[in-house]
Parts: C-alpha cells; structure tokens; sequence
C-alpha cells in the first residue's frame, strides 16, 4: 500500500511535472511569440521612426522652398515696387520738364514781347522824327515861300512905286511940256 501510494504519489509529481514542463514549454512558446511580435513591432516601429524622419525631411525641405518662394516673391514685389517708384519718378520728371519748358516758353514769348515792344517804340520814335524833321522841312519850305513872296510883294510894291513915280514924272514933263 505504501508501494502504491508512493507510486501514486510518484505519479501525481510525475504529472505535475509534466504539466509544469508543458507549462514551462508555453511559456517559452509565448515567450518567443512575444518576443517574435517584439522584433517585429521594433522593425515597425525602426520603419515608422524611418517614415517620421523622411517626412520632417521633407517638411523641412518644402518650408525651405516655400522660404525661399516667400523671399522671391517679396524680391519682386520690390523689385516691381522700384519700377512703379521709378516709373513715377520718371512721370514726375517729364511733368517738371515740361513745366520747366512752358515756364522757358512763357520767358521766350515775355522777351519776344518785350524786344517787340522795344522795337515798336524805336519805330513810333523814328516815325516821329521822321514826321518832325518833314514838319521841319514843310515849316523851312514854308517859310521860304512866305519870304519869297514877300520879296516878290516888296518887288510888287516897289515896282508899283517906279511906275507910279515914273507916271508922276510924266504927267509932271506932260505939264511942264503944256506949259
């Protein structure tokens, strides 16, 4: 009896054993499953950290570009601003030159007034003395013909005076020839 309760007993350790071994086998299974899923979410995780890396890469190199677009842009814009400016300036410049050239018109026809002027007082003052100096001559004329007739009226008078003397002779020798 003992025998057998010690080969019963034998028997239980021995299933217990097995059981433990079968348990311990599982356990090493799991075990290997895990770690299996372990490396394999590893490699998944190395691939994803991949992933994440080339995206920032990528994130990096488009906020580059859109950097560099942004500077590009803000250069023409610039540029484009100059040009207007310089544009406007040129408009501003041709408007001065030609106020400068009407102002310089205004001053060429001010003197081409004031030399006409000039000219036409020089013309009014020959014309007057030209007028004088023919009122002169008129006035010379004039008075050389009043002096000729004056001389020819004094001849006139003494010519009048002779023939009445000589009339006065002859009557006188006609009495005294009477006589």
């Amino acid at each position: 009896m003992r025998q057998k309760k010690l080969e019963l007993k034998r028997l239980g350790q021995r299933k217990q054993l097995k059981k433990l071994e079968r348990r311990k086998l599982e356990l090493k299974m799991r075990q290997k499953k895990l770690e299996h899923l372990k490396l394999g979410q590893r490699k998944q995780l190395k691939k994803l950290e991949r992933r994440k890396l080339e995206l920032k890469m990528r994130q990096k190199k488009l906020e580059l570009k859109r950097l560099e677009l942004k500077r590009q842009r803000k250069k023409l814009e610039l540029m484009r601003q100059q040009r207007k400016l310089e544009h406007l300036k040129l408009g501003q410049m041709k408007l001065e030159l030609k106020r400068q050239q009407r102002k310089l018109g205004q001053m060429k026809q001010q003197r081409k007034l004031e030399r006409m002027k000039r000219q036409q007082k020089k013309l009014g003052q020959m014309k007057q003395l030209k007028k004088l100096e023919r009122m002169k001559r008129q006035q010379k004329k004039l008075g050389q013909m009043k002096q000729q007739r004056m001389l020819e009226q004094r001849r006139m008078g003494q010519m009048k005076q002779q023939k009445m003397k000589l009339e006065q002779m002859r009557r006188q020798q006609k009495k005294l020839g009477q006589s």
